[in-house]
């Protein structure tokens, strides 16, 4: 836990130095051995001068005095109003409120939740500027720090914490970043910071996870009434010791709302040091333990690993999971039930399934969320440090280390069970990340009931209007979904078609042996349709081609007659001028030779 120099002790001690400041100089002025002197000099202090002097370092004591006013702890009773109340106009338009070292900026934004018909005014008080000071052990500097918390929660307690049937389309929520001054100060920007979300009822996985990562924690955990706050310090006091280099992100909103796992996803990561992160949550272990350190030697080794994270390639941890169920008060850093290599894990998955106690997460219920990181490769790959894989279908959600610059947030309007990490990795495959798994690494989940079992119903209506809400916002970012079919994953199409059908969510995602058999018997007999009907075309094509063909043959042949008919007529017609000349040239000699046979007769009868 970081320590400061205590500002009570600073602002008295310039209080004390501007005072005896004044008081030597009036005592030089005023002094009777000094005016003594000053006669014998032959020199006399003039009492105008004298009073000029007096005056100005008055103004300049009073003005120390109002400086130092300003630095005072917030543990004064006017601070806290002092500091609560600021200007509605500067709120509205999201400025921030600086003010002197040691002393809480107040930011306000005020977003809108059109998938729930409410408007949230979100008040963030950072406090990093004032941590505790040394002096004192732990678990006093804890405590104090808890009542710097209460205190300065105390004004919005009343809008945070009201009744649950207290309908209210105007909410309030109070963020408070790095709450308890914890890690920055330790964290390298090549660092992999593990970030995750969670609730106050789970700090013992908590401490597990961040035992066995071993290095850099952000956590936005939610707090819901003062009780929980005072049962955090509690845990924070008997656990504290294990969570030294964890940044506690409180987040204070009323117990009616539903969980709002992608806004804090989004506190964790935004307030982050280092250049890379973790995308976990706080039920899934990383393995091997001493993760951090196992990491951060692969990036040394495979400097092509580190080269892709900031070329927007994101790796992905195949994520694995423990059949049986542990108590939350025997999950530890290390227990007989985890798989603490890759070795141990792949000699327990080849068990014969009676005795296997280990398998793909949620490989029963959900096959879509992580079938596309392809674990046959990852378990017979021994040589490439990563492999890369493609998206394959709707609906993958894997748990990843990526580089902070430019990454997407998590959509905000998703709240509790359903769609929360589906929106956010469906937005990485639209802003054109790559994905590759690590060879070496993996996460597993420890086993628990579902705290969304009973509410998965009611969140269906909500979720099917932030869904329509989330493609909107794609489409305009980057001009997705239907508008690009070329970019749309496997298995959108159905997903979208039954959500504008009000199927439930359930009816969407579950993925039972029978629904996939008839999804894919659909989508079978669609492609036979489309198939059939591309042949038919086909052949309608080609019986028309033929008719064409055949008709003009027919044409031509028709031509053809034509034509030799009329140079038959023609022939014929050129046969009989020659047959009539012959003829008249035969007539014409019949009649030469009738008059010479008449001249002939003539001459002998003379």
């Amino acid at each position: 836990m970081l320590r400061k120099k205590n500002i009570t002790d600073i602002s008295r001690q310039s209080s004390a130095d501007s005072s005896s400041a004044v008081n030597v100089v009036l005592h030089d002025i005023t002094s009777p051995s000094k005016q003594g002197k000053s006669r014998k000099q032959g020199k006399r202090v003039p009492t105008f001068t004298a009073f000029v002097a007096i005056l100005i370092l008055s103004i300049l004591a009073v003005s120390t005095m109002k400086l130092v006013r300003q630095d005072l702890p917030m543990d004064k009773e006017h601070s806290t109003t002092f500091l609560m109340k600021s200007s509605l106009r500067k709120e509205k338009e999201n400025t921030s409120i600086q003010k002197p070292p040691g002393v809480v900026t107040k930011q306000l934004l005020q977003t809108s939740d059109s998938c729930r018909n409410e408007r949230t005014n979100t008040i963030t008080l950072s406090m990093s500027e004032f941590c505790l000071n040394g002096g004192q052990s732990e678990n006093d500097l804890l405590r104090n720090q808890f009542n710097w918390i209460e205190r300065n929660l105390a004004p919005y307690a009343n809008e945070l914490f009201q009744e649950e049937d207290k309908e209210q389309d105007e909410l309030t929520v109070v963020v408070m970043p790095n709450a308890l001054c914890r890690q920055n100060e330790r964290v390298n920007r090549r660092d992999i910071t593990l970030t995750t979300q969670m609730s106050i009822n789970k700090l013992t996985r908590l401490v597990a996870i961040a035992g066995r990562w071993n290095g850099p924690v952000s956590v936005a955990l939610r707090v819901t009434s003062m009780e929980e706050l005072h049962l955090l310090k509690d845990q924070l006091l008997k656990y504290g010791e294990h969570l030294d280099q964890v940044a506690f992100h409180l987040y204070f909103e009323g117990k009616s709302r539903s969980y709002p796992n992608n806004i804090l996803r989004n506190v964790a990561l935004d307030n982050i040091w280092s250049d890379y992160f973790a995308v976990f949550d706080v039920d899934l272990l990383p393995s091997p333990a001493n993760t951090h350190q196992h990491l951060q030697s692969a990036l040394n080794r495979h400097p092509q690993l580190e080269e892709k994270l900031n070329n927007k390639t994101v790796f992905v941890l195949p994520a694995w999971e423990i059949d049986d169920i542990i108590p939350d008060e025997n999950i530890t850093i290390h227990h007989a039930l985890y798989p603490e290599s890759k070795e141990m894990l792949l000699d327990r998955h080849a068990k014969n399934e009676e005795d296997r106690n280990v398998r793909i997460f949620r490989s029963e219920v959900y096959k879509p969320g992580h079938r596309t990181t392809d674990y046959p490769t990852w378990m017979s790959n021994s040589t490439d440090v990563s492999y890369p894989v493609v998206t394959k279908e709707y609906g993958y959600e894997p748990y990843i280390i990526g580089a902070k610059k430019g990454i997407p947030h998590f959509f905000p309007q998703f709240r509790g069970y359903g769609f929360n990490k589906i929106s956010f990795y469906t937005e990485l495959h639209y802003a054109s990340y790559k994905l590759e798994v690590l060879r070496d690494f993996f996460i597993f989940h420890v086993n628990h009931k579902s705290s969304y079992s009973q509410n998965q119903i009611s969140f269906h209506d909500v979720n099917r209007k932030c869904v329509a809400k989330f493609w909107s916002y794609l489409s305009k970012k980057y001009d997705a979904g239907y508008l690009k079919k070329e970019q749309e994953v496997v298995g959108f199409k159905v997903w979208n078609t039954r959500m504008r059908e009000g199927l439930g969510y359930d009816d969407v995602f579950s993925d039972s042996e029978e629904e996939e058999e008839e999804e894919e018997d659909e989508e079978a007999e669609d492609e036979e349709e489309d198939e059939e009907e591309e042949e038919e075309e086909k052949e309608e094509d080609e019986e028309e081609e033929d008719k064409e063909e055949v008709q003009d043959e027919e044409e031509a042949q028709d031509e053809e007659e034509v034509r030799q008919k009329h140079d038959e007529e023609e022939a014929q017609g050129k046969q009989g001028e020659e047959d009539d000349e012959d003829e008249e040239e035969e007539q014409e000699k019949q009649e030469k030779r009738g008059e010479v046979e008449g001249n002939l007769v003539v001459s002998k009868i003379k």
